[in-house]
């Protein structure tokens, strides 16, 4: 039996309002692969961190990994921590 995951990436991901993009096509073709993947892997850089963009790809409850690199700014670290189950920062 095979597990499927998604690496996903988005224009930005923000603590509290989710996974967003700016182009409603991907928005709604992200969200179907989403629906159908038992494991949602968010892989994104610093500068994505905190960006809330026009179309909403899904809530950070749909997230299982968050993986960031070494940039992303303490105080956001410690938003997701404090609301998300598993996070992991790249050193770069």
């Amino acid at each position: 039996m095979y597990e499927t995951f998604i690496l996903i990436r988005c224009t930005g991901i923000d603590a509290f309002s989710g996974l967003t993009t700016s182009n409603p096509e991907v928005a709604l073709i992200q969200k179907a692969i989403i629906k159908q993947s038992k494991r949602v892997i968010f892989l994104g850089y610093h500068y994505r961190v905190g960006i809330r963009s026009f179309f909403k790809v899904g809530s950070l409850d749909k997230v299982h990994t968050i993986i960031f690199d070494s940039n992303v700014p303490e105080a956001e670290k410690d938003n997701y921590k404090e609301n998300h189950k598993h996070i992991e920062i790249i050193q770069t």
